[in-house]
């Protein structure tokens, strides 16, 4: 859930107000500069019986996450585990690579 900087960089220059990513199979609601970035992982049913917290994030796995709403436009932030830890330590992007 870190990304790479070239990744930062790449949704930076989109300027989207929102990017939906995937892969890593962690719950995720985090805004990083101007951009909200949002996980909510399906996951294997092995993920959520071995590390449920890490995976919930808004209503999932009972509900799909929603993350606009016609008469409000974006939703609230969703608690999401860690991207919580991220808004309490920084982001190291930069070594990625060494994953």
């Amino acid at each position: 859930a870190v990304g790479s900087s070239f990744l930062q960089a790449r949704v930076e220059r989109l300027g989207s107000a929102l990017h939906i990513f995937g892969h890593t199979h962690f719950g995720w609601d985090a805004t990083i500069g101007e951009t909200r970035y949002v996980q909510a992982a399906v996951g294997y049913p092995s993920e959520w019986s071995q590390r449920p917290a890490s995976m919930k994030i808004g209503a999932l796995p009972e509900e799909p996450v929603v993350v606009w709403d016609t008469a409000s436009g974006f939703v609230p932030p969703m608690e999401a585990r860690w991207s919580r830890y991220y808004s309490d330590n920084a982001r190291t992007a930069e070594l990625a690579h060494v994953l």
